[in-house]
């Protein structure tokens, strides 16, 4: 059975940017702040692994945290 989660996202080149006085290339600098997505899997770790493919490390994507929705 599949359930929600939401977990949360920030892109860590987007905030160095912005902390140097500039901007990310081609990313908005809203993603200097934790982004709440929505995913449904079967448990937390499917969720986190999901949402990793989507939000890579290699393209500056951290993930922060993964809650369950009820």
């Amino acid at each position: 059975m599949h359930k929600k989660f939401e977990v949360g996202v920030f892109n860590k080149e987007v905030r160095d940017a912005l902390a140097d006085g500039g901007h990310h290339n081609f990313l908005d600098d809203e993603w200097a702040d934790i982004h709440w997505i929505e995913i449904v899997a079967g448990n937390e770790v499917e969720a986190q692994q999901r949402a990793r493919r989507k939000y890579t490390e290699r393209a500056g994507y951290v993930i922060t945290e993964v809650q369950p929705l009820d």
